[in-house]
């Protein structure tokens, strides 16, 4: 255990050393002493060595804060309860910050889903516009821009299909494009 290096009586004088004085060697042997006990308790709690660290830190930082305020008292006793508040704190505060970001992870999912659904329902008003402005067109044009867009037909394709020529083809659908562009546009 940490602090067997010093009699009882010189462990206490240096604490006592260090209120008195505000002496920093002393707390530095303090911490010396007991750093190895308190950074085991804080391990065992924590199974991590650098939240063990972290609380071993934090556990000294208490003894800094209260010292002036304790009554005498046994200093590795103290030590071993504030080490085990230090890794239960600690261990709180991780498990509630992962609580959060898993909160955060499922809002951002829900966010992705409502704009996917948004982008969808987005989608399919266009998919609607563009369905009536292709009503609007005569049926020579919708069959020419179904051949060429919709099945992907090439241009000599269309007009072997069609008995028309290519260039009759090209004219055909530039004109329809034109057209659905218009009946969009009114649409909108």
């Amino acid at each position: 255990m940490g602090g067997e290096g010093l009699m009882p009586d010189q462990r206490d004088h240096l604490f006592q050393q260090y209120l008195v004085g505000r002496s920093a060697e002393a707390f530095t042997e303090i911490v010396h002493q007991y750093r190895d006990m308190v950074f085991r308790i804080c391990f065992r709690r924590l199974a991590h060595v650098d939240d063990a660290n972290d609380a071993t830190q934090e556990t000294f930082a208490v003894l800094l804060a209260k010292a002036h305020s304790l009554k005498p008292f046994n200093l590795k006793g103290f030590l071993a309860k504030a080490a085990r508040f230090s890794s239960s704190e600690l261990a709180r505060r991780r498990y509630r910050r992962a609580g959060r970001e898993r909160s955060i992870e499922s809002a951002d999912q829900l966010r992705s889903v409502a704009a996917n659904i948004w982008d969808a329902s987005e989608a399919l008003r266009r998919r609607e516009t563009v369905d009536r402005a292709v009503a609007q067109l005569r049926r020579t044009d919708q069959e020419v821009l179904n051949a060429r867009y919709v099945e992907g037909l090439t241009v000599g394709e269309v007009a072997r299909r069609l008995a028309i020529s290519q260039a009759a083809v090209s004219q055909r659908s530039f004109r329809a494009l034109r057209r659905l562009r218009n009946n969009v546009r009114m649409d909108c």
